[in-house]
């Protein structure tokens, strides 16, 4: 049937964008302006049903509800944590709406009393479409970590997950029989999916539903890893099985960016987190022993345990700070100042346990004295990007890998660069033995240099499915995560 009216948004027309407009479609007349919102209009949808009723989503944090018979309110759905990016009415039901945006969630509710019906929770990042099937059976929801989830009305289980889309989901629509969905994305690309109503997609196993940042081997039980990731948790895993060692550890408000074993302690394990807090968990317990360590003014993006002192932990920010802990006391020791941009590395000779290295986003390298503070070198100079990997991978001798791909090789007593090498792959990493570069799905393998004269040949190559997000090596054992945030583990073979 032809529609009775356009609803637009007023900033579309030039007016103040709280405001909603709503014209007769076939005169172009003004029929009603609705206010209430205090926030700018992000979605407008019709009752399906009932044109009398218009939803709109908004900047702040709401949902409103509108009668065009009384052109008022009816109703202001306030449960969203954050913007509301998308509202889409149930087509076989007269009073059920779903919403979605900035808080990651979907939520299913009553429009006449605003009660929850459904709350949905499984995305990794902000949600920016939701689309019923005509039988009101399925929901979908596209979202910024580039899925569609295929939601159970009946029960709000997961369905299917669709991947493919290389950026955010912008636009969902389903076909009449429910058969078909459409995405269109901010990739440019509008993809066609063949929705299975009647089997569950079996949905390929994935370590975390948001990016993978870090993964960290334990130095005294090489089988046991850590990553860390967008989802704000983290997960142990078996090197051996690839099973999880159980529950993923939560309690971080925001993404955890860094993840660090303790070499005194198996049990024990580092994180520290964009929410500017480090903290400490007992990995039998799955709790944790310490109060968040709090005083960093930025993003937390490393952490360091001391390799001789079991009551020491470091941690660099993006406040342009490290700061020294005593973790037996929960409280801070030192605060090191000197960077001019923000800390994404640290590193600690087993050799020489009190001298520290910190790598800064402008390409620069301090060498410190970890416990004293003071400075133990001069600034070690030539990366031209963020020095995101430091390693000793012998006495006396630094490795630093940078964002860029530059691989240096520094004598640290003089202050000099050794060798400097140009790997030109996304990501570089160094062990005491092996250097790993990786570029989109391929990963090559070299042996650390021994002087400056070494010829950097690779040793050992791998091709993984898909681009890789983060590396980390123990011995032979290397693993790689996705960029689809599955685990990949590889022996590297003498």
């Amino acid at each position: 049937p032809q529609a009775s009216y356009i609803a637009v948004a007023g900033g579309e027309l030039g007016g103040s964008e709280e405001s909603i407009f709503v014209c007769y479609a076939r005169t172009g007349e003004l029929k009603a302006s609705l206010r209430g919102h205090e926030g700018g209009i992000t979605c407008l949808q019709f009752h399906p049903n009932d044109e009398q009723l218009v939803a709109s989503s908004s900047y702040d944090e709401t949902v409103r509800i509108w009668s065009l018979t009384t052109n008022r309110e009816l109703l202001a759905y306030t449960k969203h944590a954050d913007w509301v990016r998308a509202v889409s009415f149930n087509p076989s039901s007269s009073d059920e709406l779903a919403s979605a945006g900035e808080d990651r969630t979907v939520r299913v509710w009553e429009i006449q009393t605003g009660e929850d019906r459904l709350v949905l929770k499984g995305h990794a990042r902000e949600i920016h479409a939701v689309a019923w099937t005509r039988d009101g059976e399925f929901l979908a929801s596209g979202s910024e970590d580039k899925t569609i989830r295929l939601w159970r009305r009946r029960d709000g289980a997961v369905h299917a997950v669709f991947r493919g889309h290389e950026k955010r989901i912008n636009s969902l629509c389903f076909n009449g029989d429910g058969r078909i969905l459409v995405s269109g994305s901010s990739d440019h690309a509008v993809k066609i999916w063949v929705v299975e109503r009647d089997q569950p997609q079996e949905e390929d196993e994935e370590a975390h539903t948001g990016k993978i940042f870090k993964i960290a081997f334990s130095h005294e039980e090489p089988r046991r890893l850590a990553t860390c990731s967008s989802d704000t948790t983290i997960q142990v895993w078996n090197f051996e099985t690839g099973e999880p060692s159980s529950a993923g550890l939560g309690g971080h408000a925001d993404y955890v960016l860094d993840v660090s074993f303790s070499p005194h302690k198996p049990s024990m394990l580092a994180s520290c987190s964009s929410d500017m807090t480090v903290r400490l968990w007992d990995l039998d317990k799955r709790a944790m022993l310490l109060p968040p360590l709090q005083g960093h003014q930025g993003a937390v993006c490393c952490v360091l345990f001391h390799p001789s002192d079991p009551g020491v932990l470091a941690s660099g920010s993006a406040d342009s700070t490290v700061r020294v802990w005593d973790i037996s006391r929960g409280e801070l020791r030192r605060t090191l100042r000197g960077h001019d941009s923000g800390v994404a590395s640290l590193a600690c000779s087993p050799s020489s346990p009190n001298v520290l290295a910190s790598g800064g986003q402008d390409g620069r390298i301090k060498l410190w004295h970890f416990l004293e503070g003071s400075p133990a070198g001069s600034d070690l100079v030539g990366h031209e990007s963020s020095v995101d990997h430091l390693r000793f991978p012998r006495p006396g001798t630094l490795l630093s890998c940078s964002q860029d791909g530059m691989l240096m090789m520094w004598d640290v007593a003089s202050s000099s660069c050794l060798l400097r090498w140009d790997s030109k792959a996304q990501h570089v990493i160094s062990t005491d033995k092996f250097v790993l570069a990786s570029q989109l799905g391929s990963l090559l393998v070299y042996h650390v240099p021994t002087d400056a004269s070494a010829a950097m040949v690779p040793c050992a190559f791998f091709k993984a499915p898909n681009s890789i997000a983060a590396i980390a090596c123990s011995g032979e054992k290397i693993c790689l995560a996705a960029e689809t945030r599955e685990l990949l583990r590889m022996k590297i073979l003498n």
